[in-house]
């Protein structure tokens, strides 16, 4: 005895809105998030203090990957506003450097 039970139509378009808006979040964040610095000693400053504090193994395994996405210079204090991903795609923290 198999019982089979259609989709129906309200379940459906939920289902597809959710797939639409969780596309909409992995193009905003490869194509928006990241910060284009200025020079590259600025980059590697920002990977260094990454590399610094990051350094779990899920992070080495790549399925955790932090990104900056803004930099604040106020006088010699530089304060970078990171944002964690999960597969490098879905974001699911923001931290803030002092």
């Amino acid at each position: 005895m198999q019982i089979k039970k259609k989709i129906s139509v309200k379940d459906l378009v939920l289902i597809i809105i959710t797939v639409i808006l969780l596309l909409s979040l992995i193009i905003k964040s490869v194509a928006f998030d990241a910060y284009e610095f200025e020079n590259e000693a600025d980059k590697q400053l920002a990977q260094e203090y990454i590399d610094s504090e990051f350094n779990d193994k899920v992070y080495e395994w790549g399925l955790l990957t932090v990104r900056v996405v803004d930099v604040d210079v106020k006088e010699s204090a530089t304060r970078y506003h990171l944002r964690k991903y999960v597969l490098g795609l879905l974001p699911f923290g923001d931290e803030y450097t002092d």
